[in-house]
């Protein structure tokens, strides 16, 4: 389900930290993004999709697959880094 709510009342923001579920939470500009906790099917699709990067991409270029990164921001003497980001 989808919501938008203009303030989160301090009663979710405490249940979601205690119940571990602001693991996936994220401040955007000063804006509260609550992701859902990945389910089971999206768990397997990860898993398919990284085992086949890591085979088919990864290992004949000599580079990393890698999960669960903090998204970096851009830093001008950094050299270039590919992002593949789906979204169930």
């Amino acid at each position: 389900m989808r919501a938008v709510m203009p303030e989160v009342p301090p009663d979710i923001l405490a249940w979601r930290k205690r119940t571990g579920a602001d693991m996936w939470d994220e401040m955007w500009e000063g804006v509260l993004h609550m992701a859902p906790m990945p389910n089971r099917e999206h768990q397997a699709l990860e898993w398919a999709m990284e085992t086949y990067l890591r085979r088919h991409w990864a290992r004949p270029l000599g580079v990393r697959v890698t999960t669960k990164l903090t998204w970096p921001r851009p830093v001008a003497d950094r050299t270039t880094t590919a992002f593949l980001t789906l979204s169930c």
